[in-house]
């Protein structure tokens, strides 16, 4: 007797062979659609080695954190710059990890740290990528949208802009006398003086004491110009100076009294009678050059009576003028300039003090500035300057003070 099975043999084969009858026939495989450009692949990510600014600065700590991506600069309130590339800074959190932004590769530092300096993007977008042990963290920012227009005014103002006013000229018909009545403590002379400069907005150059004669020719603004000799000028703020309303100033040159030397303790005086002459202290190698301008030579200066001193010699200037040059046995510890009551100027050389190895800043006053608090920039793993600053002042300070030196801070604390 059959089996089951075989049975039903015939039946499952006519079924399978209907199935196959009613199956659709291959297709021939032709030309496939064109699905257009994908995005771009993503280029590999790899580390840029870390190179220090300098050897000589101590290294970098390690830092092992979570990773993630902080960036301090540029901040959501920063506008797109003018230029055509800028300076991007932050932190991912752990050393030796890969960082691109915008697809180029930036280096960070064993802390984390990163500064990059990239071209401005078009969108003015910034796409950071970073990786580390298999992790990876991404960040975006952009500049803050430019600020929205102004509504045009009812009646627009078709007028081209006007450009900034120059600062009003008055040239004076005659050269008046002007005399220095106000100015400020300056640590180049410490005495109260007025400020020139070889232009109106030049660096300073000379420190006139008050009771200082000038010689006005202009006003430009807030500053006056005024005339030292024939071939030099200088301009000085208007605030500091009071010029004679009547009168006319005399351009000739006067001459100076016998230049003498007051030995003292800790300084030598050198004094001449110079009429409240202005003048300019220059150092010259182991010895200063003082130039009275609108002076002639006096009587030769006698021999210096202290060893401190080598020589005093005067000679004429081209501007008609006199040069004073005072030869030292060593460099000048400082020296400051100031007019006696009688137009007398005295010129105060310190010696060099007597140092000891153990506390060689002994008598001397230091102030050591932190600087910035609240202002300054930020680092890139956060650190304010102010805090930099202090932390290295702290130290500093006490350092000085252990080689007897006293010390102010300012401030403090930040």
């Amino acid at each position: 007797m059959p089996s089951v099975s075989q049975r039903t043999l015939p039946a499952a084969l006519v079924l399978l062979v209907s199935l196959g009858a009613c199956a659709p026939r291959p297709v021939e495989p032709g030309p496939r659609p064109d699905p257009g450009p994908g995005p771009p692949p993503e280029p590999a990510l790899r580390a840029v080695p870390y190179v220090p600014i300098s050897p000589a600065l101590p290294p970098i700590p390690r830092v092992e954190g979570p990773l993630g991506i902080g960036v301090v600069y540029p901040t959501p309130d920063t506008p797109r710059p003018r230029t055509d590339s800028t300076a991007v800074w932050g932190s991912v959190g752990t050393g030796g990890a890969a960082l691109a932004i915008n697809g180029i590769p930036v280096p960070v530092a064993p802390n984390g740290a990163f500064v990059a300096f990239l071209p401005v993007p078009e969108d003015g977008r910034f796409e950071l990528v970073a990786r580390a042990g298999g992790r990876e963290a991404r960040h975006a920012l952009a500049y803050a949208p430019p600020q929205a227009a102004r509504p045009a005014p009812v009646e627009p103002d078709t007028a081209a802009p006007a450009a900034p006013a120059a600062p009003a000229r008055t040239v004076f018909p005659r050269p008046l006398p002007a005399a220095v009545t106000g100015g400020a403590d300056t640590l180049a002379t410490g005495s109260d003086a007025a400020v020139g400069r070889p232009t109106p907005t030049g660096t300073y150059r000379w420190f006139f004491p008050r009771g200082a004669s000038l010689v006005a020719t202009e006003r430009r603004g807030a500053q006056l110009r005024v005339q030292l000799d024939s071939a030099t000028a200088a301009w000085v703020g208007a605030s500091a100076v009071t010029l004679a309303d009547t009168g006319t100033m005399v351009m000739s040159a006067a001459t100076l009294g016998r230049v003498e030397v007051r030995p003292a303790a800790g300084w030598v005086d050198v004094r001449v009678r110079a009429a409240h002459l202005p003048f300019l202290v220059e150092p010259e190698g182991a010895g200063l050059v003082v130039t009275l301008y609108r002076a002639a030579p006096g009587e030769a200066p006698r021999p210096a009576s202290d060893p401190f001193l080598r020589g005093i010699t005067l000679e004429p200037t081209a501007g008609g003028s006199t040069r004073m040059r005072i030869a030292l046995a060593g460099a000048p510890w400082g020296y400051k300039a100031f007019y006696e009551p009688d137009g007398t100027l005295v010129l105060r050389v310190r010696r060099p003090p007597a140092i000891d190895p153990a506390q060689p800043l002994r008598g001397i006053r230091i102030v050591v500035d932190p600087g910035h608090p609240p202002a300054g920039t930020t680092g890139p793993t956060g650190m304010r300057e102010a805090e930099s600053t202090l932390a290295i002042a702290l130290p500093l300070a006490e350092l000085l003070r252990a080689r007897g030196a006293e010390v102010h801070l300012t401030p403090s604390d930040n």
